[in-house]
């Protein structure tokens, strides 16, 4: 074992010096990184921790210096050091989980590419887990010393605070410690031995892993980076093979198209979007401009448009593109402008279909008088239907639209429909694969209306409206030096500080007057809706007479995990974002059984047609659920929710927010919304809903506010879109609260990129040839 330890380091370290070791070569005053492809490393092999426990583990020592291919002895270069330094670390598992299998023991998967030896009883576990113990009973004191630091940080202080001086004794003295230790746990090392070489072998099912990585990868992204791939397939396949298996799979794959080197995308990928990109150009020019049939344009009568509105009005109704788009900075009035688009297109006999990503985006469209908006999702779930009449598809959020679901919707378009394309490129772009919406108006595939007039801001004060326009243009940090001149940036170094006064902005607030309140990560939401909740306890706001309630929450669980079975566990809600056999899209059910050997989950599925358990095939399909953990929270009158699941039924949107009015003992709830709506909610039946009080900017876009608080930690990146979504949804006033305004400023400076193939003609087009189709994607002058 001790050898095989030696074997996976030395192997890891040769795959890192022969790929990622580097320096910098200046020559005709350019400068360039050049490969050298050696490293000066000391290792220093040891086996046990710091409280005698058997702990097998290496320090690796990097000396700053390689030899260039000149031979000139430089330092190294070292970002790709930090930036491989977690794939390194799973080539280095999947080497030592192979080498352990070779000596006939068996390994098991566990999530984030770890493993563990299959067959050890728990009781030695904690045997031998001296320093686990004592960072464990650290734990409680620190997470209420820095409320404000994650776990892993907090276990990294604890480990730290609870070293001990390293003590030197001889290998008798060391085996004896252990054998005791053995004894007192009532544990037999023979049998122990026995139970480990005995363990049942786990087969693999003779698959490519590369091609599951790339297929799961690229629900997100159009084009990925080799690295991420490979990383993905080894964590797939732990303990069977190793990086000199699974490049060697991405050469033989089949699914890889190589769009330059280092990034892959799929066939299905490059064709989908190449099809788009055919589709608007095809269409270019094949309709009848409305105007051609309707000499004017129909005004609202209770508002007056913008000037940019009417033009991007008048662009809209005179076009004869098929597809067309409105590209609205925040707060412009694209709503409106999309309902007034609406009005012209009814006026002479189409049907509208406004369509949104979100139920809460569709709710608020109705609101504004598109009457008949719906989700997208509900739309492509339903069968197709067949009208007389032309109908314009109006797709708000369209920055938000993934590659997949926009060809789905134009595939259902008649020869006479219409599509509007409404959004904001800034912003949060889609979690799907593609940013079309985006692309399409860089190769300049779809004519665009341009919205720059901010109406939201309009009456608030000068300074908001200013940074808003900065924002809108990318002049970010002109935006943040005049925010800070007019004072509304707070640095607070201290974490517990930073938090305390977030808390008291948003408690010092007259009730129903509160800001909206965003942070950054999902942690920070949790803790500050807690703390919140709890300061709103003791002013009297909150009723101290809580009842526990089973609550589901959302399972953030990386998209490659969803794959893996110990990202189940058994009470966890789901539902299927894609048909799974004859599991339809959109069914539900409960997690029943986890089967870790076999990679799958055990589910009672809801419904009469579907009475028994079904077994899913996480390895093939687990990217295709999202799902829910189950937990236990205290809520009372006077609590401010967050629903975080559709119900038609009930008439709750996933992030739509409301107030607890009443809570009975047996769970049932009265909920008033934001605009007086009234709901009941039987919460043995619906468990979907949170605390309310802070939420991410994700959540939030869409949404406005009068008075809008962001809370940036630098320790987390803030992209472009997070300052831009939070600061735009402001009608009066913005604060933001950090820790560093120099690293925030780095931060906000840096785009949010979604990737997508249509950026890579020339591949792009190559491998179009291969598949027979053949499209120009060259760049028009305007967007190189």
């Amino acid at each position: 074992i001790y050898e095989a330890q030696n074997r996976a380091v030395r192997l890891a370290l040769k795959y890192f010096e022969r790929n990622y070791a580097e320096a910098r070569q200046t020559t005709d005053y350019v400068t360039e990184t050049v490969k050298t492809g050696n490293l000066a490393v000391a290792a220093f092999f040891e086996r046990t921790s710091r409280a005698l426990d058997p702990q097998l583990h290496t320090h690796c020592v990097i000396a700053n210096l390689t030899r260039r291919p000149d031979g000139k002895w430089r330092a190294l270069t070292n970002e790709q050091l930090h930036y491989q330094k977690k794939f390194i670390g799973q080539v280095y598992r999947n080497y030592l989980a192979c080498e352990l299998r070779q000596l006939g023991l068996e390994v098991e998967s566990r999530p984030k590419g770890l493993f563990e030896l299959k067959g050890v009883p728990q009781e030695l576990i904690e045997a031998f887990s001296t320093r686990s113990q004592q960072i464990k009973e650290m734990l409680p004191a620190l997470r209420e010393q820095y409320p404000t630091l994650s776990e892993t940080v907090l276990k990294a202080i604890a480990a730290q605070n609870s070293r001990s001086p390293k003590l030197k004794v001889s290998e008798a003295e060391l085996q004896a410690h252990w054998q005791k230790k053995l004894a007192d746990a009532g544990l037999d090392m023979e049998k122990l031995r026995k139970g480990l070489f005995n363990q049942p072998r786990t087969e693999l099912q003779p698959v490519n892993h590369v091609d599951m990585a790339l297929k799961v990868l690229t629900q997100e992204e159009s084009v990925v980076a080799s690295e991420d791939i490979l990383n993905t397939a080894l964590q797939y396949s732990i303990g069977h093979k190793t990086i000199t298996d699974v490049e060697r799979e991405l050469k033989s794959a089949k699914t890889p198209v190589k769009m330059e080197d280092g990034l892959y995308s799929t066939r299905e990928m490059v064709t989908l979007e190449a099809e788009l990109a055919k589709y608007l150009q095809n269409t270019s020019g094949s309709q009848t401009p409305l105007l051609a049939r309707q000499p004017f344009m129909l005004l609202p009568e209770d508002k007056v448009l913008t000037a940019d509105q009417e033009q991007a009005l008048l662009g809209t109704l005179s076009s004869r593109n098929k597809v067309t788009a409105i590209q609205g900075d925040a707060g412009t009035g694209k709503s409106q402008l999309a309902e007034v688009i609406a009005r012209n297109y009814n006026r002479k006999g189409y049907d509208i279909l406004p369509l949104s990503p979100t139920a809460l985006a569709a709710k608020g469209l109705r609101d504004k008088g598109l009457t008949t908006a719906n989700t997208i999702d509900r739309f492509l779930t339903r069968r197709p239907t067949h009208s007389r009449r032309s109908r314009l598809f109006i797709l708000e959020e369209s920055s938000q639209l993934g590659s997949a679901k926009l060809q789905q919707i134009l595939e259902r378009t008649h020869t006479n429909d219409r599509v509007l394309l409404v959004g904001d490129r800034h912003q949060h772009q889609s979690i799907d694969a593609g940013a079309i919406f985006n692309k399409s108006q860089e190769h300049s595939l779809i004519d665009t209306g341009h919205l720059k007039k901010n109406i939201r801001q309009e009456s608030g004060p000068l300074y908001l409206r200013q940074v808003i326009g900065l924002l809108a243009n990318q002049q970010v940090q002109e935006a943040f030096e005049l925010l800070d001149r007019h004072q509304h940036i707070r640095e607070i170094a201290d974490g517990d500080e930073r938090l305390a006064a977030l808390v008291e902005a948003y408690a010092a607030a007259e009730a129903g007057r509160e800001p909206l309140l965003i942070t950054g990560t999902n942690s920070e939401r949790r803790l500050l809706n807690e703390m919140i909740r709890e300061r709103l306890v003791e002013q009297g706001r909150v009723s101290a007479d809580g009842k526990e309630l089973t609550t589901h929450q959302p399972k953030h669980v990386r998209l490659g995990e969803k794959n893996l079975s110990h990202s189940y566990q058994e009470g966890d809600f789901f539902f299927l974002n894609q048909a799974i056999d004859k599991l339809g899209r959109g069914s539900r059910g409960v997690v029943t059984a986890v089967d870790h050997a076999q990679n799958s989950i055990e589910v009672s599925i809801q419904g009469k047609r579907w009475p028994g358990k079904v077994t899913i095939d996480l390895s093939q399909n687990g990217h295709h659920l999202s799902a829910y953990s189950r937990n236990e929270f205290t809520f009372a009158e006077g609590d401010k929710i967050i629903f975080l699941k559709n119900d038609d039924a009930l008439g709750v949107q996933n992030g739509l927010t409301g107030t607890i009015t009443s809570l009975r003992d047996d769970g049932a709830m009265t909920v008033r919304t934001p605009d007086g709506q009234v709901l009941t909610i039987d919460t043995s039946r619906y468990g979907f809903f949170d605390y309310g009080y802070s939420a991410t900017s994700y959540k939030v876009q869409g949404s406005e506010h009068a008075r809008v608080v962001y809370h940036a930690d630098t320790r987390h990146f803030n992209r472009f879109q997070n300052f831009y979504v939070a600061a735009s949804r402001a009608r009066e006033d913005i604060e933001i609260l950090t820790d560093s305004k120099a690293r925030l400023l780095e931060q906000v400076q840096v785009q949010e990129m979604k990737t997508s193939t249509l950026d890579y003609p020339a591949e792009q087009m190559q491998a179009q040839q291969s598949l027979g189709m053949g499209l120009d994607l060259s760049l028009s002058e305007e967007s190189a």
